[in-house]
């Protein structure tokens, strides 16, 4: 069995903007030749950025594979996790969140909470309220004796009988991604950590297998960041509270490779084409009977670095914005962290895949030796049992309340209580029925709102820059400008409006057509999109600041790129020039070089001390 875990940032990608077998896109049978060209049984998607409205059947309903979602609730377009799991390889039970908030009732729920039971219900609901979190239980079958390469590298014969069936639990995670200087984000990415751990160590407990993957976004050590330079030592590298959470929840299985190659990234550049897991391969791996979880504290382990304890440049996300990926200058946040018991007895092999584009992430994938018993039916967290999926009627009322699981059962009758009551629309037919019958609301909504308004029903919003500078008509009168017949600008109204006998500003009109002459087309625009096309590339023509003088940057002599500061201060918005070429390491002469020229002039000046005035910064 193959488990993979990939953070796509996004998974409604529109149809043909990206391609198949390098990016996720859930237009047509897309989605679907994207989770088969990745070959796992088990699919862990990140940032999913769909909520539980705007889930279609494309990206629910994948011929081959049930899907488990998690939704954040408070933002639209935000966070979000997915699990695909192939027909084969079906979990027994699944929950949404880590804390027992959102857990379906009866024998759906996977259990084990732990010390989360005491959380309140409302620190629970914060926890989880931004859809970063799913598990799945699934049922091992093993009826073989398995021998790993621990047991024959340290000599001892045969291996362990693993007969019977133990469960395994998959948490799909897409932690919080804060600066220490964001105090209430870092306070809940920190209690989002300590309530993962709490679970985790909860299963472990009640003797669950158990691996946590996703984008964990936080770097363990030197080794796995770019800018290593930047770090004095490793302790502090290691100061950040989330790495030292990290750093005891993990189990060194290499202490002394993670050690000696954490020191010489002080001194090596993340950019050296040479380097390689040659050492790694040399490597044998330890016996996991050696290790005691108590002396190191930890619960799982980094099976990426259990199998390349001292692999360089091994990122697995990348800056879009500087183009990092051309020059792999990176993190590694992305992660298969499984316990050890579980590694020692089905881990076969694990690594990452650079290769595969679509995502500013890379796929993480881990080999195991284990296979899963699917149930008969699906668990009620699976989309293919989500109410506006299985073709139920369902009551209005169901559509309006806000239900705390994330898969409500569908309404039950009303009763009747001598009052009369209004019948649903039939929305069981199909999907594309249930769509044509909410379309059409909306339409008779707008009509019945339009002729309700009298000022919306006399005229229509400015359309183009030019309608300002044209004088209203009467009706039936021509267009001084255009000579078309018309209404003026504001479209057909039910009072005439009066003609100035003045002429029109034939200047002002002059100046309006040359400042929109790139953009305003010479006939009449035949639909609304096209019209508000053109009227949005009018406006930004118009108020839009000419760019200088194209600069070269001092390092390569190569034009330079414009861009904007958009972090709040005093120089918001300010324009500055910087070398074109991506970000890399210092000294890498294929990466960016360290040209940067202002364009815009500071907004405002301050005075020093000494009575002078001086730019503030």
């Amino acid at each position: 069995m193959k488990i993979l875990t990939w953070n796509i940032n996004g998974i409604r990608a529109p149809s043909g903007k990206q391609n198949v077998t390098s990016g996720v896109c859930a237009a047509g049978n897309a989605l679907k030749s994207t989770l088969d060209s990745l070959a796992a049984d088990v699919i862990c998607l990140q940032e999913t950025k769909v909520t539980r409205d705007q889930l279609g059947e494309s990206i629910a309903l994948v011929s081959g594979y049930e899907s488990f979602f998690a939704f954040s609730r408070g933002r639209s377009g935000y966070s979000g996790v997915a699990t695909y799991c192939r027909d084969g390889s079906l979990p027994i039970r699944a929950e949404e969140g880590i804390t027992p908030y959102y857990r379906p009732p009866g024998p759906d729920a996977i259990g084990c909470y732990g010390d989360l039971e005491l959380w309140s219900e409302s620190d629970q609901a914060t926890v989880d309220s931004e859809g970063r979190a799913v598990l799945t239980e699934h049922q091992l079958v093993t009826t073989t004796t398995t021998t790993t390469t621990a047991t024959a590298a340290s000599g001892h014969a045969g291996g362990d009988s693993c007969c019977g069936e133990r469960s395994l639990v998959i948490i799909n995670v897409y932690c919080p991604r804060a600066h220490q200087d964001e105090d209430q984000r870092y306070e809940y990415k920190m209690t989002f950590y300590r309530a993962l751990e709490l679970r985790c160590r909860a299963l472990r407990k009640a003797g669950k297998h158990v691996i946590v993957l996703g984008d964990v976004n936080c770097s363990h050590h030197l080794i796995d960041v770019c800018d290593a330079d930047d770090y004095c030592t490793p302790e502090e590298f290691m100061n950040a509270p989330s790495r030292q959470w990290l750093d005891k929840f993990l189990i060194n299985t290499h202490p002394d490779e993670v050690a000696v190659t954490s020191s010489a990234c002080t001194s090596k550049s993340a950019h050296d084409e040479e380097a390689t897991d040659s050492a790694a391969a040399a490597c044998t791996l330890v016996d996991f009977d050696d290790i005691s979880q108590s002396q190191s504290g930890g619960v799982l382990v980094d099976t990426f670095r259990h199998y390349h304890p001292s692999r360089l440049n091994a990122y697995t996300c990348w800056s879009t914005l500087t183009g990092a990926r051309k020059t792999n200058f990176g993190t590694r946040i992305d992660y298969i962290l499984a316990d050890e018991d579980f590694v020692h007895r089905f881990a076969q092999a694990g690594d990452i895949m650079p290769e595969v584009e679509g995502s500013d992430h890379c796929p993480v994938y881990l080999d195991v030796s284990c296979s899963v018993t699917a149930p008969a039916a699906p668990p009620s967290l699976a989309a293919s049992r989500m109410p506006e999926f299985t073709g139920k009627q369902q009551t209005m009322t169901a559509f309006l309340t806000r239900s705390k699981g994330m898969c409500p059962s569908p309404a039950a009758p009303a009763q009747s209580s001598g009052k009369p009551t209004t019948e649903a629309p039939d929305l069981s037919a199909s999907s594309n029925n249930r769509h044509s019958v909410a379309a059409g609301l909306k339409r008779a909504s707008a009509t019945q709102t339009a002729g309700s308004d009298p000022k919306r029903s006399c005229g229509r919003q400015q359309s183009s820059i030019v309608g300002f500078f044209q004088r209203k008509k009467a009706p039936g009168t021509a267009d001084a400008v255009s000579g078309n017949p018309s209404a003026g600008v504001n479209g057909n109204c039910d009072k005439p409006t009066s003609l100035s006998p003045q002429p029109p500003d034939t200047a002002a009109i002059a100046a309006a057509a040359v400042a929109t002459s790139d953009s305003t087309p010479s006939q009449p625009q035949s639909t609304s999109s096209q019209s508000k096309v053109t009227s949005g590339a009018q406006w930004k023509n118009l108020f839009s600041s000419r760019a200088p003088k194209q600069a070269l940057c001092r390092g390569h002599k190569e034009p330079c790129v414009m861009q904007t500061v958009k972090k709040s201060g005093p120089n918001q918005f300010r324009r500055f020039y910087v070398c074109a070429r991506p970000s890399g390491a210092k000294g890498n002469p294929q990466a960016r070089c360290e040209h940067f020229e202002w364009i815009d002039a500071p907004k405002f000046k301050q005075k020093a001390t000494d009575g002078t005035s001086q730019v503030k910064p």
